[in-house]
């Protein structure tokens, strides 16, 4: 049963025991010490009856209760304050995502059965001073979905500009090794070897910095970013260190700079995740708190393939002729095939759309006090074991009442869950811009096509000009015709298909609605990148108009793109 249904199982279990000693404890007049206060707070002289070491209470298992000089039980709480810094503890940002997310495959109850598995996974942790994250998350989550959206956060911009920046100097190489003399003579077939060549090699050092970039951070002898990840720093067999861990999570959370949430449906449902969130915000109430929902890195990672497919598609048809941009019939096949992507991402843009909605419905209804935890769904007794259980919301409704409440329980609560609906809900409409997609995780989709273009266009020029026949005003255009597909054309159309569904239906579902939706979405997306596609071949009737056109297009590409992703903080 549920601690808060059964008080006298609980008096009966606890009464001659304390609770140990990394508690803070509520004074015999029933108020609990502030978090800053003095030693006492936490040492063993301070009034609590005792007849029972605090390592026994430990391995009991027992709900964590003690009893005050005048004989009342009172619930522990965290506090945020570390008295033992052994058990401040960080990982490499590489370890939740490293070969493919393993850890994030496995769950800490399956680590805790295995005593040499539970002693490999802890030593990827180490003692720290202070911790760059805290990675808040449920094991509920869907583990592909979180491992993609970790991946996007944490890889996706060096990713993006270590693909560009590697086809920018092979480029350059190229052409200072490269004489007008020997490029004249250049075959076709020798021209679009270099280009696939040049092309395929960017995009796999892009895949490479992706998965591969936090653990080459992690190899070199320099201080990098530390990261709690609750399975490799809070030891999962050893049940002394285990509850030193649980039981100093407060303090933890209170050295961390920032709060990572992956959040998904469950996150809420769960009582550790929201007690993260109370943890922070008490300890630093401006802190930076970054929310991702999973559900939308797993669309992203979808409609990134789409973007590699789309751009090897891109330049096959290019080299066989099939595309060309010097007559808008050329130009068709490629608005054809850009078409299959925008209809691809109105329909992933629908499932996003939900997700937030869902979000969103779940926030302006949340209650701490309906959040589920392991001990109580198993009525505090350990489901493989047989072990007593220690009641978790006991303990984190305590911690909540102070740090929200001053001390009332209940009007701690009705605090926090105000608190949570406004962050969340801020996070949704503000910190993932207007269109609900983080802008770094755009760039993923869109940087493929900007390699393949960038080297298209560059070997064009070699093949049409040579070397010394390329001007620098050409190179100049290049480099911008690469960063307007990377940052300013692609996002638009992107942006603007997830913003239009974001906003539009809201209240309504259904299937009609979702087609709707889908439909206006793609209309929205499709036409807006054909017409600044084709706007400068309109404007560009003389090499002045062509040069002040283009010009104009970009300034009002990057006003949108703005507006779409303003607030977005992500």
């Amino acid at each position: 049963e549920n601690a808060l249904m059964a008080p006298k199982t609980v008096t009966f279990a606890v009464k001659s025991l304390s609770a140990p000693a990394w508690f803070s404890r509520r004074r015999a007049g029933g108020q609990n010490e502030d978090d800053s206060d003095s030693e006492a707070d936490t040492d063993s002289s301070s009034g609590l009856h005792s007849s029972a070491s605090d390592d026994e209470v430990v391995r009991a298992g027992v709900p964590a209760l003690s009893m005050n000089v005048d004989g009342d039980f009172v619930v522990p709480r965290s506090t945020l304050r570390l008295k033992d810094k052994t058990v401040l503890r960080g990982t490499n940002l590489s370890v939740p995502i490293a070969c493919c997310a393993r850890e994030l495959q496995t769950s800490p109850d399956q680590v805790a059965n295995e005593e040499d598995l539970a002693e490999v996974t802890f030593s990827k942790s180490f003692q720290v001073d202070e911790l760059d994250m805290f990675l808040s998350h449920s094991w509920h989550a869907p583990w592909r979905s979180k491992y993609a959206t970790l991946l996007l956060h944490f890889n996706g911009i060096p990713a993006v500009f270590g693909g560009m920046t590697f086809c920018a100097l092979f480029v350059l190489v190229h052409h200072a090794s490269c004489s007008h003399q020997t490029c004249q003579l250049e075959q076709q077939h020798d021209y679009s070897l270099y280009r696939y060549l040049v092309s395929g090699t960017g995009v796999l050092v892009t895949l490479c910095v992706l998965f591969l970039w936090r653990d080459f951070l992690s190899a070199l002898p320099l201080p990098t970013k530390t990261l709690f990840f609750d399975k490799c720093c809070i030891h999962q067999a050893d049940a002394d260190l285990k509850q030193s861990g649980i039981s100093a999570i407060g303090g933890i959370i209170g050295n961390s700079k920032t709060l990572l949430i992956a959040w998904d449906d469950s996150y809420f449902a769960r009582l550790w995740c929201p007690f993260e969130i109370a943890a922070f915000k008490f300890a630093d109430p401006a802190g930076k708190m970054i929310v991702l929902p999973v559900e939308t890195g797993g669309i992203v990672a979808v409609l990134s393939i789409l973007g590699l497919l789309r751009a090897i598609m891109q330049e096959v048809l290019t080299g066989i002729g099939i595309i060309h941009f010097d007559n808008f019939k050329g130009r068709i096949p490629f608005h054809m095939l850009s078409s299959v992507l925008y209809l691809l991402a109105a329909y992933f843009l629908h499932l996003n759309a939900d997700v937030l909605q869902k979000l969103e419905r779940q926030i302006s209804t949340y209650s701490v006090r309906d959040a589920e935890s392991f001990c109580c769904h198993n009525n505090h007794v350990h489901p493989d074991t047989g072990a007593v259980l220690s009641c978790d919301r006991e303990f984190v409704f305590e911690s909540i009442a102070h740090w929200h409440g001053n001390n009332s329980r209940e009007e701690g609560l009705d605090r926090f869950d105000a608190l949570i609906r406004k962050i969340c809900l801020g996070t949704i409409t503000g910190k993932l811009g207007r269109c609900g997609i983080p802008y770094r995780f755009v760039l993923m989709i869109t940087v493929w096509r900007s390699i393949a273009v960038f080297v298209s266009v560059y070997y064009g020029n070699l093949q049409a000009y040579g070397a010394n026949g390329t001007t620098l005003k050409m190179h100049a255009a290049l480099v911008l015709l690469a960063a307007d597909i990377l940052l300013l054309h692609d996002p638009m159309a992107i942006a603007l298909i997830f913003y239009i569904g974001h906003h539009l239906f809201r209240t309504r579902r259904g299937v009609v609605v979702a087609v709707c939706r889908t439909t206006i979405s793609f209309c929205a997306g499709f036409a807006s990148s054909f017409v600044v596609t084709e706007a400068p071949f309109v404007l560009c009737t003389s090499r002045h108009e062509c040069f002040e056109g283009t010009l104009m297009i970009m300034i009002v590409k990057a006003i949108i793109v703005t507006f779409l992703f303003m607030n977005c903080s992500v």
